[in-house]
């Protein structure tokens, strides 16, 4: 550290934010102040008037009134502002003393001589109060250290305490909240205050209420303001405020490198303000090792793996995820080191418990808290992944991640790196596009049976490396996406009313979207189909599971054989759980395109073709009404064409995934008919209750079991125990160990159903109200399809687009506004509905439902036993 100079003297007063240097005795206090500005954490504005200043005989100078008035000025507004004053002597504060409540502060101090007045008497303090007796105590001597003083704006408080990072008798991994509505009364004793502790998990517990505590009056401030709605049964503190109060300190504990004792307050609008922070002194041991606690959440990741999935599966989507985002972080500017230290983070992305795939929040969180501005964009990620959703449970809450402290700097980089990588997107996209095309190509037919084990796994490897290399494109997509539809929805809400929700999912529709169009090809096949009466009459007399048979059989069916063989070549990989490597495809196994196929032909035309880009026009012509002004207008258009743009190549990408997961699967099925020949495993198909690296030791003699098939028996019994269990539920956590049923109670599943419920609320992600009979689909492969039925389901991809194309309306209980079949229905006008927990064990085929995509209402008009 050096002196702060000014005009070659030293200058009485240290302004922090002049970013001069920092004056070697500006004092354990300032230290602390400059520490949390720098953790990125909320502190009044303050200056320091440095030893020297105050006269032995308590005088100042007329120039130190001038420049003190002046600084006081500045921390304000020129107008009525009080101050908080304190000391700030070099040894207070530090990691071996305290040196708490020995110093004089003094709060609510008005006008500049009155300032004055309390820096002279916090300078001379010492000199009278007990810091002598305590240096003694401490085993040091008595001479007194130079002395600053700290002038900060003061903020009347709606609420204010301390909190300390670990429990400061036991040392465990708890803050400890003490809170007042009463500045400064905790620490002069006035008042015991509540007492709260916020566990590891962020669990909240409510230690104790004191009954003095009582809610303030209308008028009289201490209102939680913009963090909780008011004070909650004579309580100081919400959850939510406790929550953020523990984040600070555990910020700073990381930050300062040792557990921490702040002083907070809440302002009366509810803006969290840090106003000290010191090292907690003479800390016992914890009692008890941490034991970590994870969120896992899959309303976004069922829609890709909606069933059991086995290892294989699970063991391929790990590495992928922790490949293409370890990339992503890097190409956003994340330094490699970090990257490399946070390696175990990117391998834990996803979680398989009970046979059912997770993300695992606190990972993802944890890997996105990388990225500055992390803290300004949870809530866009929130949205697009589906995990803040209404009725949220206790336990069902997002993960509150404290980012790591970001510097202008880092956040000028990243903007700089996102906005080059935006600019160049559409090239990043296009050759992301060219060489998956080519990659397919290669490997358009399955490799050829007799190939060795040793061959095939290499050729996967190959494979993967050569999809992985520009993977990167995909997930800077969802980033720009994500970023895009947030900010649209944001100003949506502030500058179009109650429906701009409603409003936003209408005009995001394109007309073109790729996944909409194996729909739109299915339709015009069915509509192709009844123009023929021949080609009818076959399709109607001969039942599916024979049909393709006949067709190869028939010369005269030529023609009705190459529209559904071109559709099988075209988006043969686009089937239900598709990036399922056990699943078959349509490709595998046209049978349930066949079903669906027949199914439409039955049916009379839906209509829909249009519909929806004929309503985004509406709502355009709706929003120029409005009179927002050209530059609202402008940038609502310039989000709004972003997004779409934005929504087209993920859905593009999202095709490429599953094409890509088609190659896998062909592989692996040989894979398992080279081992299964070899005697290595009973059946072909056991190949996928084994691992990649499993597999991989089978063929390189690294595995470390002896008998793969005895591993496969003793699988193939755990998931069938796994499909006989209730359903995990769609949100929960872990404490430590994650083993069945160590970390998992099996009792924690979806509550038994109450056929007495008659209405459920939502969230609309396609506009458009249905009133009809209701399907359950439970398997998309083995349904039995009713064209003009409401279809229920508990998840959907895009691979159920022959299902939904003849459907009234769609109700899923998980997903979100961005999530895959959203943005088909989208495009096909079909009203849907998501985040519908447990509808599925409350409704039955048959029943009659009403929905309203716009705002999410669901009701069902009549049961299926007759009870309206």
């Amino acid at each position: 550290m050096t002196d702060s100079k000014v005009g070659g003297e030293r200058s009485p007063i240290y302004e922090p934010a002049s970013r001069a240097a920092v004056p070697s005795d500006v004092g354990g206090k300032a230290l602390g102040l400059l520490a949390i500005a720098e953790a990125g954490l909320d502190t009044p504005p303050w200056f320091a008037m440095l030893p020297g200043s105050v006269q032995a005989d308590g005088s100042v100078s007329e120039a130190v009134r001038v420049q003190v008035a002046e600084a006081c000025q500045r921390l304000g507004s020129g107008g009525a502002e009080s101050f908080a004053i304190r000391s700030s002597a070099q040894d207070e504060d530090a990691p071996g003393q305290s040196f708490a409540g020995q110093y004089l502060s003094r709060l609510d101090v008005r006008g500049v001589d009155n300032v004055l007045e309390a820096i002279v008497s916090c300078a001379q303090w010492p000199t009278r109060g007990g810091v002598d007796a305590y240096r003694r105590a401490q085993g040091q001597g008595s001479t007194n250290l130079p002395l600053a003083v700290i002038v900060q704006l003061f903020v009347p408080p709606g609420s204010a305490g301390v909190a300390f990072s670990r429990a400061p008798l036991s040392g465990d991994d708890e803050v400890v909240i003490a809170a007042t509505r009463r500045a400064g009364a905790l620490t002069g004793g006035a008042v015991n205050g509540d007492e709260y502790r916020v566990a590891a998990d962020d669990r909240v517990a409510v230690v104790r209420v004191d009954p003095e505590e009582s809610p303030p009056m209308p008028g009289q401030g201490g209102t939680l303001g913009r963090v909780d709605g008011g004070p909650h049964n004579g309580r100081v503190l919400a959850d939510e405020q406790a929550r953020f109060v523990a984040q600070a300190a555990r910020l700073l504990e990381r930050r300062r490198g040792a557990p921490q004792d702040i002083e907070w307050a809440y302002s009366a609008t509810g803006q969290l303000f840090v106003l000290q922070a010191r090292p907690i002194t003479a800390l016992p041991p914890a009692s008890s090792p941490r034991a970590q606690v994870r969120l896992w959440d899959n309303a976004n990741i069922v829609e890709s793996f909606p069933e059991l999935t086995l290892p294989l599966t699970f063991s391929v989507a790990v590495g992928v995820y922790a490949t293409v985002y370890r990339a992503a972080c890097l190409a956003l500017g994340v330094p490699r080191a970090t990257v490399e230290r946070e390696a175990p983070v990117f391998v834990q992305m996803l979680g398989l418990l009970q046979g059912r795939v997770y993300y695992n929040l606190t990972s993802w969180y944890r890997v996105l808290a990388l990225l500055p501005g992390f803290r300004l964009t949870a809530g866009f990620l929130e949205a697009m992944m589906g995990t803040a959703r209404p009725g949220a449970k206790p336990n069902e809450r997002t993960v509150p991640v404290v980012a790591r402290a970001t510097r202008w700097w880092e956040i000028a980089g990243m903007t700089v790196r996102l906005s080059y990588r935006l600019l160049r997107f559409g090239s990043d996209a296009a050759r992301f596009q060219a060489s998956i095309a080519q990659l397919l190509e290669i490997h358009r037919e399955a490799p050829a049976p007799g190939a060795s084990p040793e061959a095939l796994l290499a050729d996967f490897d190959r494979f993967r490396a050569s999809a992985l290399r520009d993977w990167r494109a995909p997930i800077m997509n969802d980033l720009f996406l994500m970023l895009s539809h947030g900010a649209l929805r944001r100003v949506a809400d502030r500058w179009l009313g109650t429906d701009a929700r409603s409003l936003v999912n209408a005009l995001i529709v394109q007309g073109t979207v790729v996944s909409a169009l194996p729909g739109k090809d299915l339709l015009r096949i069915a509509a192709a189909i009844r123009e023929r009466s021949d080609w009818y009459d076959v399709i109607m007399s001969t039942p599916p599971e024979t049909l393709r048979a006949r067709l190869d059989a028939e010369p005269e069916l030529a023609g009705l054989s190459a529209l559904i063989e071109g559709y099988l070549e075209t988006w043969g990989d686009r089937s239900p759980r598709e990036l399922q490597l056990e699943r078959p495809s349509y490709r595998d196994d046209p049978l349930p395109l066949l079903r669906a196929v027949r199914s439409l032909v039955s049916a009379s035309s839906t209509g829909r073709e249009g519909v929806a880009v004929q309503a985004a026009l509406h709502v355009r012509r709706r929003l120029l009404t409005r009179q927002l002004g050209l530059l609202r207008v402008a940038v609502f258009s310039v989000l709004l064409r972003a997004t779409r743009r934005h929504i087209g190549w993920r859905e593009e990408m999202r095709l490429a995934r599953g094409q890509v997961f088609g190659v896998g699967r062909r592989i692996f099925r040989r894979l398992g008919e080279a081992l299964s020949d070899q005697g290595a495993l009973e059946r072909p198909e056991d190949v996928h209750y084994l691992s990649l690296d499993e597999l991989r030791g089978m063929i390189t003699g690294t595995a470390v079991v002896g008998d793969p098939r005895a591993l496969v028996r003793l699988r193939r019994a755990q998931y069938d125990d796994y499909a006989s269990r209730p359903r995990l539920p769609s949100r929960f956590e872990t404490r430590g160990l994650v083993v069945d049923p160590l970390g998992l109670d099996p009792s924690i599943g979806t509550p038994a159903p109450n056929r007495g419920l008659r209405a459920w609320k939502g969230i609309g992600t396609s506009n458009g109200r249905a009133r009809a009979p209701c399907l359950v689909v439970r398997d998309p492969t083995q349904v039995t399809l009713m064209p003009g039925h409401i279809i229920v389901a508990r998840t959907t991809d895009p691979g159920w687009v022959p299902i939904l194309v003849g459907a009234a309306g769609l109700l899923v209980e998980q997903g979100s506004l961005l999530s895959h079949s959203a943005i088909v229905a989208r495009e096909l006008g079909i009203p849907m509905v998501v985040g519908l927990d447990g509808l599925l064990d409350l409704v039955r085929t048959g029943d009659v439902l009403e929905l309203d995509g716009s705002t999410g209402e669901v009701r069902m008009e009549t049961a299926l036993d007759g009870a309206a």
